[in-house]
């Protein structure tokens, strides 16, 4: 174990493809190849001495694996009366979830560390971006809670100004923090403290890059940080992981659509596309001389372990502007899907973008089983899938745990399918671009869903309820365009993904973030429904006024802390006030009116309610509490006192 463990950063083993490679040649060009052999022994000793061991084969399939592993059939609940895509989707779920609870019960630390320091926890944090859209149960808000107190952490130790404090490669910046904080305002939206700090991060950015002659905005160098900030650094190469410190900014520019930030992201995007040619996709670029300098043949948008199709991705569902797909619709027009293009088919084939290839559907779907499930209806590859979910982590359940591998070095993709399936997308590691569709409150574990439909004008899930009696929650809904819609649910007994009967049908005004509350039957489907009647205007443009527990302070008599405005737009005049426990105002400050941000400044007004009992127990603080002003969010104008 304290082999496996110390040397599971770089798996050197992942090179060995047949047991019958010479490991003393091997060794001499392998990483540790020495120390990788010494463990093969003693694996291979312990397997003489404990052939039916189950850790002894673990670690001896987990060694070998690239070399060819026996099959392995997972045990799948019984649950009569179940549909199968329901066992199965909640059961990949809760057996991806026994992961992240292990480390949280025997690993987490009060810092929200669980081994790896900032640099290495905040990659698990980002593995475990989907637990909490799934459901907010008790391992999610471990998870939660955890990251946020790494949050405060890096911001204490590792991060200047929205960047990495020492001076290094881009991949190793991005997790000095810069992907916590972007996590913590997509968990925590409407916080306008996490807002602020990826707003930083965003007005600091522009140090890191520079603009060619050619008008391409391109990162000056491989090393970045803060140093920046007070240096002209020389220039160098951009490419590989650069994509990844973007992320941040990408929070800023999907909550309010800044269009400095957008700008911003347009020039480095542009440029990069110049680049993309087909079948010669540039990864790497000399600044000085706009020469490629690396590229992926057959591989587009693949640089950044996944970062430059994330950005690329992002960028395409903030502006609606096609152009940012090219590198991929240009083989999707020819029915073909190279990696990495292959694991975006399912969220851009919902999110409607792949209209226009209708004729080439029943072939890219090959190549995506829930893209397969949806066009087809055959949901047979997406139910092996599934299963190949769950075996990975019923095959190796002391791997991914007891084993206590580098935290870096958890890569937990058999969530990402069960979290398609209960959200509509899925966020990982380097994976950062929201495509949620849905997002579920207080139902707790007992439940599976089946998003079906997730266009921006209409949203279509199964909910099935495994409890002996109702439960009720939110649905909360992300992608859906902001409009009044029709919702209808509906029992479906007969299983052909349609209500049998309507049990509710209203007309509802959603917006990005909007909170549905929802009851399901015990034993029974739920189908759930709603279609735009009526288009409205974005949300983006709007101001929203904000508090956050983070800048409270409730001492002594008195209630401190600060109104934000996160949005562009000015906010008119408007009050804050202090509310006791039973709902009586115990005070009001007058706002005037409220100016959005500037020059990516934060916008921050401070108030003080002083001369108050010592138990503030159930008292809220409230800005606008007379819903004067319209703003992107409204959950954020109240904040509950501990």
């Amino acid at each position: 174990k304290t082999m496996f463990a110390s040397l599971s950063e770089p798996r050197p083993w992942g090179s060995l493809r047949s047991r019958d490679t010479d490991l003393d040649e091997w060794a001499k060009k392998a990483y540790a190849g020495e120390k990788v052999v010494e463990l093969l022994h003693e694996a291979g000793f312990a397997k003489e001495l404990g052939p039916d061991d189950d850790i002894i084969r673990q670690y001896d399939e987990w060694l070998w694996r690239n070399a060819g592993i026996p099959d392995f059939q997972p045990t799948i609940d019984e649950v009569p009366g179940a549909p199968e895509w329901a066992i199965l989707v909640h059961q990949a779920w809760l057996t991806a979830r026994q992961v992240p609870h292990w480390w949280i019960d025997n690993r987490l630390v009060p810092t929200g560390e669980l081994g790896g320091r900032v640099g290495d926890d905040s990659d698990m944090y980002q593995n475990y971006a989907n637990f909490p859209m799934i459901s907010d149960d008790e391992v999610a808000r471990a998870i939660v809670d955890g990251a946020d107190r790494l949050a405060e952490l890096a911001e204490q130790t590792t991060l200047e100004a929205g960047l990495n404090r020492r001076t290094m490669d881009p991949l190793h910046a991005y997790e000095e923090g810069i992907n916590q904080e972007a996590l913590e305002f997509w968990w925590h939206y409407g916080d306008p403290v996490y807002f602020e700090r990826c707003l930083l991060a965003a007005k600091s950015l522009p140090a890191l890059t520079t603009v060619t002659s050619l008008g391409h905005r391109h990162f000056k160098n491989q090393d970045c940080g803060a140093e920046d900030l007070r240096i002209d650094r020389p220039l160098g190469n951009d490419g590989h992981a650069h994509p990844l410190m973007l992320h941040p900014a990408f929070e800023v520019a999907w909550y309010n659509a800044s269009p400095r930030v957008i700008q911003f992201l347009r020039e480095w995007a542009d440029g990069w596309l110049e680049h993309q040619q087909p079948g010669d996709y540039a990864t790497m670029v000399n600044v000085a001389t706009e020469e490629v300098v690396a590229t992926q043949k057959n591989r587009p948008l693949y640089g950044g372990y996944g970062g430059q199709a994330s950005a690329f991705m992002f960028l395409y569902y903030i502006t609606g502007d096609a152009k940012y797909l090219r590198p991929f619709t240009e083989h999707y027009a020819q029915g073909g899907a190279p990696y990495p293009s292959e694991r975006r088919l399912y969220e851009l084939y919902q999110s409607g973008a792949l209209d226009q290839y209708a004729a080439q559907f029943e072939k890219l779907a090959e190549r995506s089983d829930l893209m397969q499930a949806m066009v087809t209806g055959d949901r047979t590859a997406l139910f092996d899938g599934l299963r190949e979910d769950i075996a990975e982590i019923q095959r190796f359940p002391h791997i991914y745990t007891t084993a206590e591998v580098f935290t870096d070095r958890i890569f937990l993709s058999a969530i990402n399918r069960a979290a398609n399936c209960y959200c509509g997308g899925y966020a990982t590691r380097n994976k950062f671009d929201h495509r949620h569709a849905c997002s579920w409150e207080g139902l707790g574990t007992d439940f599976a869903a089946l998003v079906l439909t997730a266009r921006p004008e209409r949203f279509k899930a199964l909910v099935y309820n495994f409890a002996d009696e109702p439960i009720t929650g939110n649905l909360r809904l992300w992608t859906l365009g902001h409009g009044v819609y029709s919702m209808t649910l509906g029992p479906d007994a007969d299983g052909d993904d349609s209500a049998d009967s309507l049990t509710r049908e209203q007309s509802v005004e959603i917006a990005r973030g909007t909170r549905v509350a929802i009851e399901l039957p015990a034993g029974e489907v739920t189908v759930i429904e709603f279609a735009r009647t009526q288009e409205l205007e974005p949300i983006t443009g709007r101001p929203d006024l904000a508090l956050s527990e983070l800048d409270t302070v409730v001492e002594g008599g008195v209630v401190a802390g600060f109104v934000h405005n996160i949005g562009e737009a000015n906010a008119a005049a408007c009050e804050i006030t202090l509310l006791a426990a039973d709902g009586t105002s115990a005070g009001s400050i007058s706002l005037g009116e409220v100016s959005g941000i500037e020059d990516l400044e934060p916008v921050r007004i401070p108030y003080r309610f002083a001369d108050l009992p010592d138990d503030l127990t159930g008292w809220r603080v409230v800005v606008d509490p007379d819903d004067r002003v319209t703003e992107i969010c409204e959950d954020n104008n109240e904040l509950t006192l501990p």
